[in-house]
This record gives structure tokens, sequence and C-alpha cells, in this order.
């Protein structure tokens, strides 16, 4: 499934595809540097037959804050695929159901995190929905200030 492939490439394209293209610039003219890799990938059993696979990514933003000083801020994603029968995950090798919920993943992370770009730029903390989570972007709150 790896062969010929990097997942890290292939979520920073998901990324840039799911952003709209007004909103990206290059590296030297971007006001905030945005990286986002795939962190981890575990195969997870559920019962005897039954298995699913979770990857967990991640978004870390870095700009150029009051005084010069760099700031950043990570945000962290999980996915869970669904359960399928062993069987259905070794098929053909494995290839094309892992395959599948890697994809499958990869755009969905892209969407999270236009999502939370998107809360960022508009200073607004978004709930979760059945789609996404709640935003990674938190708006102050009197008791967090303690």
């Amino acid at each position: 499934m790896e062969e010929g492939r990097s997942f890290g490439e292939d979520l920073v394209a998901a990324v840039k595809q799911a952003v709209p293209q007004e909103k990206q610039a290059d590296a030297a003219e971007a006001a905030i540097d945005l990286n986002a890799r795939l962190n981890d990938f575990d195969l997870r059993q559920h019962s005897r037959d039954r298995l699913s696979v979770r990857l967990q990514a991640s978004m870390v933003q870095t700009w150029e804050g009051k005084g010069g000083k760099r700031q950043k801020n990570t945000c962290k994603y999980r996915y869970d695929s669904e359960k399928k029968e062993a069987e259905t995950w070794l098929a053909e090798g494995g290839g094309v159901a892992f395959g599948e919920a890697v994809a499958q993943a990869l755009v969905t992370f892209a969407g999270w995190m236009n999502r939370d770009l998107e809360a960022f730029a508009a200073k607004t903390e978004l709930r979760k929905t059945d789609e996404a989570p709640a935003s990674c972007f938190r708006e102050p709150r009197w008791y967090r200030l303690y």
C-alpha cells in the first residue's frame, strides 16, 4: 500500500485542494506557515474478526505575533474507519481496503483542517457536527484565564 506513495505529501495535497485558492500564498508571502502531517496509523481489532483503521493527523500553524515573537498552534485530528470483516481488509493483499480507508481519511482531515483555518480566520469557535469535530479554535472564556 505504501509503495509509490507518501502519505504526508498526499495529506498536504488534499489540504491544498480543500483550502480555497484565494487563501493560499507562497511560503515567502504567507503570514502563517502551515504544516499538515499524518502522525499515526493503527489497525484496531474490535471483535474476533472485525477490524478498523485509526489515523491521526495534526496541523501546526506558525506565525509572527506581537513584538516579533513566533507563535504556534497545533490542532490534532483522529479518523476511525468503519469496522469491516478481517477478510475484507486482507482481500487482494489488503491494498484496496486500506487504500480506500487512507484516501477517505486524508480527504476528511483536509476538510476538518480547512474548517479550522476558517474558524481561526473568523475568530469563531465552531461546534461539533455529525460530519466534523469541534473546531480547534477556542474563544476566550473567563474561566480559562485563571
